[in-house]
């Protein structure tokens, strides 16, 4: 079997079915694109050899039961975010489709039509890391699909590159001067999340998520519940972190160390929180919970701690990761490099005339 364009009408590609030597060709003539001829193709050839495609569901025929295991497993806020993506641009171009029968290239005309598609209200367009979104939740459902009985295959879904994907984002962390006016900027009732991640480098969600029982006040210690499920018991470096966590313990009731007030969970983000505080301590930087991770492993160089130490503070397993965290200051370059400046001018240069 093979596909061929109509050789007169545009946009109608055919299906040519040999049945041997003498045998007459079967030429089959359908209005659709090339991707969706390969598929069809793929369809007609798994009839020919008896196989039962009819009892596989397409993939919007499976969303309702995907939907209702998804939510045991995902946030409201991604199953939302899922449902959206799904309805918007996934069920349009891969709803009729078995899991089995979603091909690369039938992919890859939907990463090229995505990329033209505008954004409202700018002059850009879609990026690649929006389509590896939108890809993941098509993978994730056809992977389940396949494991439920409800495909005879997994299918390829190719990625977009990851140079395309992984944008490049250069954090410049905070002199201990900007790190100090932020903290006073911030709210004394939010203090502890900073300091978390200033003081302690703790990761978005380890800050945000850390409970009462994970606080040893008397020991001088907590534990970091972090990637991969990692349990570290990490200790309290200083001493505002250490009396933050002591006024934030004495207010607490239930188990979190800190709660939104506004729905009695712990925090999404202090991201406006951060941007604000920013602002009025006359900081341009962008300030994030990530540039305050980079700002500890950076002062924790600048503090004469070696690197091994380092990046087991970090919680990091490879020192090519901690470096990545580590940033040097002009200042800390200056004061460094001194060394070979009061060298120089210690030294009495002596010109060819015999001049000192």
């Amino acid at each position: 079997m093979s596909i061929r364009k109509h050789p007169t009408q545009p946009g109608v590609w055919q299906i040519i079915i040999s049945q041997g030597r003498k045998g007459k060709q079967l030429v089959y003539t359908f209005k659709c694109t090339e991707a969706e001829a390969l598929v069809k193709d793929k369809q007609i050839n798994s009839l020919i050899k008896g196989e039962r495609l009819t009892v596989f569901p397409t993939i919007q025929e499976a969303l309702p039961d995907y939907l209702i295991f998804y939510q045991t497993i995902a946030s409201p806020g991604i199953v939302d975010d899922m449902i959206s993506v799904m309805k918007r641009v996934l069920l349009p171009h891969f709803g009729k489709y078995q899991a089995g029968h979603i091909i690369p290239t039938l992919v890859y005309g939907y990463t090229a039509k995505r990329l033209k598609t505008p954004i409202p209200r700018t002059d850009r367009c879609i990026s690649h890391r929006t389509i590896q979104k939108e890809l993941n939740y098509l993978s994730a459902m056809c992977r389940w699909m396949h494991l439920n009985g409800m495909a005879d295959k997994m299918p390829v879904i190719p990625k977009p590159p990851k140079a395309k994907t992984k944008p490049k984002r250069v954090q410049t962390p905070l002199t201990m001067d900007e790190l100090q006016r932020l903290l006073n900027a911030i709210p004394d009732d939010k203090k502890v999340l900073a300091l978390l991640y200033s003081d302690a480098g703790l990761r978005r969600n380890e800050a945000l998520n850390l409970k009462v029982e994970d606080v040893d006040l008397p020991g001088g210690r907590i534990t970091v519940r972090g990637k991969g499920a990692k349990v570290v018991v990490y200790p309290i470096l200083t001493e505002r972190l250490q009396k933050a966590l002591a006024e934030a313990m004495g207010k607490v009731d239930g188990e979190w160390l800190k709660i939104n007030p506004d729905t009695d969970l712990p925090y999404q983000s202090i991201k406006t929180l951060l941007k604000l505080a920013s602002k009025r301590a006359g900081i341009t930087k962008n300030v994030t919970h990530h540039t305050l991770r980079h700002t500890f492993s950076t002062l924790l160089m600048e503090s004469g701690i070696s690197t091994e130490v380092r990046r087991l503070l970090m919680r990091h397993s490879t020192l090519s990761a901690t470096e990545h965290y580590t940033h040097v200051s002009p200042g800390f370059m200056q004061s460094q490099a001194g060394a070979f400046s009061d060298m120089i001018n210690a030294e009495k240069i002596v010109d060819p005339i015999g001049n000192v």
